[in-house]
């Protein structure tokens, strides 16, 4: 695999998931749900030469408003991707800031910040 220690696949995810309708037939409605909230994802990598990759992945999603189409309602949904493959030393930090999502007219606003500090462990045998 390339001399690179892969780890799992960290997530966090701060959801409501809201019902929309997917189809509709005379009888028979499908509904499906979208996740709407903050969606973290973070694949570490532990590099040959003693860095550690981060790939994150960050979804920022935030229901604006309602729109009827075919006399159904549906959620107006904004999202805020942002994906970045980060090389850090043991010990290094990163803040990562600027996701947000802004509504009118209210003018409430949803926004992240992300402080990630990364420690490489050193595998050690165990025993004799």
């Amino acid at each position: 695999m390339d001399n690179r220690t892969f780890g799992d696949v960290a997530t966090s995810r701060v959801v409501a998931n809201h019902p929309i309708v997917a189809a509709s037939e005379p009888g028979k409605v499908t509904v499906e749900y979208l996740p709407v909230g903050y969606i973290f994802n973070v694949l570490p990598m532990r590099l040959a030469d003693g860095n550690i990759y981060l790939g994150l992945n960050m979804t920022m999603s935030d229901v604006l408003g309602e729109e009827i189409i075919g006399g159904n309602t549906y959620p107006v949904i904004s999202s805020c991707i942002f994906s970045a493959p980060l090389t850090f030393r043991s010990g290094e930090s990163v803040v990562i800031n600027g996701l947000e999502i802004e509504r009118t007219p209210k003018l409430k606003k949803t926004a992240i910040t992300v402080f990630v500090t990364v420690d490489a462990v050193q595998e050690m045998e165990i025993g004799a």
